[in-house]
């Protein structure tokens, strides 16, 4: 049973194997398998994380998806299935408006952009259209020819993801390596886990940057009272929905209704973290625009 991260705990803010052996005990768990217990505790660990540095939670996150998507893919890749958390890092992207990248008759070529733990990680799952499916691909980095480029992006927060671009020239991929079609009943519970990442770190990054400007914004009687008021209500509302919806992470069938309560909390999560971003840029936070300070990091980090 995975251990609950006290949200008194320093944590150590970087993405490596040395502090993945930190981390393993609070969110080293197979998804695939664990009952709603484990699957709410890693959930409020990842919160926990996200409120103290959205780069580590999305890290986490995407180390975590690759490894889920080769689980359920039933697929022997041994470097996955006989690995602990710690010992391998994964990356994954979906897919993007800016990919360049083909897949016809198992040749992979061109450029896949926005691939967070990409300079670190030892293996990746990428989605890639084919037809009108989406094919979920393997590709061990030790292995597969390819260049890394990070020179399209110089992010203003959410440095620790480090996103880069994959470049691949005409590799032939296995049978071994095509793992499936995304959107599918077999990769329904990675999809699940993906989407909750995703709320969690929005909800925690929320809330952390509401409270942030909260303090402010009283500390310097900057006359919002009453958006802040407003802006509160949001925010706890946020976190019911996040509350009562961590239910759904034991659902295991793939259904519309799930998706479109699920898509409809996303876009509220969303809303809430814009409008925060915009009370911040109303009240004219100096503070938060220095691209160097510690102090800026959690906005810099919603921008991005």
């Amino acid at each position: 049973m995975l251990k609950t991260l006290d949200p008194s705990t320093e944590l150590t803010l970087s993405f490596d194997r040395n502090n993945l052996k930190k981390l393993s005990p609070y969110f080293d768990f197979d998804f695939s398998t664990a009952d709603l217990e484990e699957k709410i505790i890693f959930f409020n660990n990842l919160k926990t994380v996200g409120q103290k540095s959205l780069g580590l939670a999305h890290c986490i996150q995407h180390h975590m998806a690759a490894r889920i998507a080769v689980q359920l893919s039933g697929a022997n890749h041994t470097i996955v299935n006989s690995s602990n958390f710690a010992d391998i890092i994964g990356c994954y992207s979906v897919v993007k408006r800016s990919d360049e990248l083909t897949f016809s008759d198992k040749i992979l070529h061109g450029v896949k952009k926005w691939f967070s733990n990409i300079d670190l990680a030892d293996f990746g799952v990428l989605q890639i259209p084919s037809g009108d499916k989406v094919n979920l691909i393997y590709f061990d980095l030790n292995k597969m020819p390819h260049t890394i480029d990070h020179s399209f992006f110089t992010p203003i927060g959410m440095e620790l993801a480090k996103a880069g671009t994959l470049i691949v020239d005409n590799h032939l991929v296995s049978d071994l390596d095509i793992l499936g079609f995304s959107g599918t009943q077999k990769f329904f519970q990675q999809s699940n886990f993906t989407s909750y990442c995703f709320l969690t770190n929005h909800y925690s990054l929320s809330k952390a940057l509401f409270l942030d400007i909260k303090k402010y914004a009283e500390k310097n009687n900057c006359g919002t009272s009453f958006a802040l008021k407003k802006l509160e209500i949001d925010v706890c509302s946020l976190e019911m929905q996040w509350q009562d919806n961590l239910n759904t992470l034991g659902q295991t069938t793939l259904t519309n209704e799930f998706w479109n309560r699920r898509n409809t909390q996303y876009a509220f999560s969303k809303k809430t973290l814009i409008s925060i971003i915009q009370l911040v840029l109303e009240i004219g936070v100096t503070y938060f625009v220095d691209a160097n300070s510690p102090y800026s990091q959690r906005f810099r980090d919603a921008i991005t």
